[in-house]
């Protein structure tokens, strides 16, 4: 009797590893066979190319720079910067607080 109930949890136990093995490969074919070009589909139903970091910031009003420009000052005061996790966060804002910077002196000097 307990060799049966061994055998029993031994052939569950592959079973459950094998529809797990099964599903990871079908998520990674899945995975593998994307398409490269990537679309937005807006609610009009048309399909636009997703813009650059550069190219939406370029797109933003004054009011809208100076929103963002004062929202990622006071992100990086929150922000610990003795933490290693952090570094990655503050180079990223760092970074959009330029061209942040960079399109409202653009807008400004129009």
């Amino acid at each position: 009797m307990r060799f049966f109930q061994t055998a029993i949890f031994k052939i569950r136990k592959l079973g459950f590893f094998t529809i797990c093995f099964l599903n990871f490969n079908f998520y990674l074919s899945q995975e593998s066979s994307k398409n490269t070009q990537i679309s937005t589909f807006i609610e009009g139903g048309s399909i636009s190319q997703i813009l650059t970091l550069e190219e939406s910031i370029n797109s933003f009003d004054i009011n809208h720079i100076e929103t963002m420009i004062h929202s990622y000052h006071t992100k990086l005061k929150s922000l610990n910067t003795l933490n290693s996790n952090n570094t990655l966060w503050i180079s990223r804002i760092n970074y959009e607080l330029v061209l942040l910077k960079k399109r409202r002196n653009d807008l400004i000097n129009r």
